[in-house]
């Protein structure tokens, strides 16, 4: 409070001189602004009157601030159960809903579900038929298609599914990540078992919080977040000391899931990079949206990289297959969705 008392003050001294450092001061402040009202509009008001128009400028640029902070000190006394975050879901009124820790817990869980699922079922396609990029395109359409559809139904904001060029660059060099990620997991659930992908996914946080801390200007882990980080690095390297693919193959039967892990890992820090309202996006269903259209690309770009469309047309598709790639596309759609809407309630390292 004194801290801001004092910018106010100084605030309050620059009105006549510079009407451009009152601006700089201004939207700093904090809810010391109401208490200073009476003296900043005093002080604005007493200007040299030998600058008439400079002293009514910086008079309104410090009556504009102070109109800010006010709506920021109303939305400060928010019960006590809200967070420091904000999600990119609007409430009627256009601003940020706040996010509470019931919101967080039910978008982790809600995620989980479907990380799982979706880890079950790319098996179950791995397992019939090795085609990791087929799967992965056909689920990249479905979900764009999904959100365009919500969109002429009116149930997405058209804005979210407009292509910006400021939007598609980060989103681009996204996509090219996430489908080396998913690209990576499906080759890891065909080499691997589901459990052995499993531990290398809950160990990504080791690595998270460090990319977190030097690219994302977040604090490294506490020292109760250490102990919890620590304990999942011991029930890793447990897992792979006891794994009887490892014991037979050495660090080769890894390769596959190495390769996810550090692909995952940098799109973790990265996507909660591009999940902030800088871009302008009104719902999560935007990134959910421009990640997939751009992905589908990505992935069919791979594809022929891979030579694998040759597979696609010659592999004979059971009913059981086509089932699988279905459910997939599906799941992908809820993944997506809880995927981001999880990205923007908590840290890259929670997540």
């Amino acid at each position: 409070m004194v801290g801001d008392k004092q910018k106010l003050r100084a605030a309050a001294d620059l009105a006549e001189d510079d009407p451009f450092d009152v601006f700089l001061i201004g939207r700093h402040g904090s809810n010391a602004h109401k208490a200073g009202r009476t003296s900043l509009n005093s002080s604005c008001r007493s200007g040299d009157a030998k600058q008439p128009e400079q002293s009514v400028s910086a008079n309104s640029m410090v009556e504009t601030e102070l109109q800010r902070a006010t709506e920021l000190e109303a939305d400060s006394e928010a019960p006590a159960s809200s967070v420091n975050a904000l999600s990119l879901e609007t409430a009627e009124n256009g601003k940020p809903t706040p996010v509470t820790a019931g919101n967080m817990l039910l978008a982790m869980v809600l995620y989980s579900i479907a990380a799982s699922g979706m880890m079950i079922v790319n098996k179950l396609c791995m397992k019939e038929a090795r085609l990791p990029t087929l799967y992965s395109a056909l689920q990249f359409i479905t979900a764009a298609l999904t959100v365009y559809i919500l969109s002429l139904l009116e149930q997405v904001p058209q804005e979210d599914v407009t292509l910006r060029a400021s939007r598609v660059r980060p989103y681009a060099l996204y996509s090219l990540i996430f489908s080396a990620t998913i690209y990576s997991n499906m080759q890891a659930l065909f080499y691997s078992s589901v459990a052995t992908v499993i531990v290398f996914r809950a160990a990504v946080p080791l690595v998270v919080c460090v990319l977190d801390w030097s690219f994302l200007g977040r604090q490294l882990p506490s020292k109760r977040s250490c102990i919890a980080l620590l304990g999942v690095a011991g029930s890793a390297a447990g897992y792979v000391t006891y794994d009887h693919e490892f014991q037979l193959s050495g660090l080769g039967a890894y390769t596959w899931v190495t390769i996810y892990f550090i692909t995952i890992s940098i799109e973790m820090a990265y996507a909660k990079h591009i999940v902030g309202p800088q871009l302008g996006f009104q719902s999560i269903w935007g990134p959910v949206y421009h990640t997939n259209f751009i992905s589908t690309g990505t992935a069919i770009a791979l594809m022929l990289i891979t030579s694998e469309e040759f597979e696609v047309v010659k592999h004979a598709y059971t009913w059981r297959l086509v089932c699988y790639i279905v459910l997939s596309c599906f799941v992908s759609v809820a993944i997506s969705y809880s995927g981001w809407r999880c990205r923007s309630l908590v840290s890259a390292s929670c997540f």
